[in-house]
């Protein structure tokens, strides 16, 4: 789940509806960022805050005064997330290496996902 938008999608229900939908969809590992603002985006993202939600842009400007979302937040969140993952009965990260051996051979028989056009 990424980006996670402090104010906007980081709320324990927010989390929790798409690991749940993640989880009906067959999903083994769920994981989630927070939002990363670049120099090239940031402007733009702003303005965006500013425009839509006028009172979350002071807290975004206090958080972002460079790339990152602060620490602590991003302590809080995977605090979040953990909790939700367990919930939901996800795998742990370090079952996620041993699940990503890929044989090609077990896929011949699968298509390519085509999107019209």
């Amino acid at each position: 789940m990424a980006p996670v938008m402090p104010g906007l999608t980081d709320s324990l229900a927010s989390i929790d509806g798409v690991a749940k939908s993640a989880s009906e969809h067959g999903a083994m590992f769920f994981e989630a960022a927070p939002l990363r603002l670049m120099p090239t985006v940031k402007e733009h993202y702003m303005e965006f805050v500013r425009d839509e939600f006028p009172d979350l842009l002071a807290r975004y400007e206090r958080a972002y005064p460079g790339v990152h979302a602060p620490r602590e937040y991003i302590t809080a969140l995977q605090k979040r997330i953990q909790a939700v993952r367990a919930g939901y009965s996800f795998a742990d990260d370090h079952q996620r290496e041993r699940s990503r051996q890929f044989n090609p051979a077990e896929h011949v028989h699968q298509r390519q996902l085509a999107l019209p056009l």
